[in-house]
């Protein structure tokens, strides 16, 4: 054991490290208070949540850097693998995240499909030949208009049931 942690500590952090070889991003006791702050009452749970935070940005900002410069073949592979599937699974996860009302992070699931389903269909116009581009946007445009519509209808009668969209003003170029 060592020095600082009791046993019920002990095993979430020996858990965490059987799982992470050596983590990069935060160390396995920051990981551990994260996932249990209700055994580590000593810690500033709030302290910890920001180094994880600023790393995790810094960890996305080069992740980012090397994708842009890897050759494509090993950006595919990381692309294509479990792990970053795994990932953007539990982003997405509405059974984890649930469907109350007033949820954060449902809403932040709904904008991040929403920016990545956009994002995605502006992929797909833009790598039509340009004799289909206007078609193919032009057969998008309602249905990002009603998600648009229904957002801005939300806003204006404060109804929380449903949540806000950002549709971004670039696919309407």
């Amino acid at each position: 054991m060592k020095y600082g942690q009791d046993s019920k500590q002990q095993k979430v952090i020996d858990g965490i490290e059987s799982t992470f070889d050596e983590p990069r991003i935060v160390r396995a006791l920051e990981m551990a208070i994260i996932r249990e702050p209700e055994i580590f009452p000593k810690t500033n749970f709030q302290r910890t949540c920001r180094i994880a935070r600023d790393s995790s940005k810094e960890a996305i900002r080069e992740l980012d850097f090397i994708c842009e410069h890897l050759p494509k073949r090993y950006k595919h592979q990381i692309l294509r693998s479990d792990i970053f599937n795994q990932f953007l699974s539990n982003i997405f996860d509405i059974d984890r995240v649930g469907l109350s009302r007033q949820n954060e992070d449902r809403d932040l699931a709904l904008n991040l499909a929403t920016q990545m389903m956009l994002n995605s269909l502006n992929v797909i116009i833009k790598s039509m030949p340009a004799e289909f581009q206007k078609s193919l946007t032009d057969s998008i445009l309602p249905f990002v208009n009603l998600l648009n519509s229904l957002s801005t209808y939300a806003d204006r009668k404060d109804i929380e049931d449903i949540p806000k969209i950002r549709i971004p003003d670039k696919f309407y170029r």
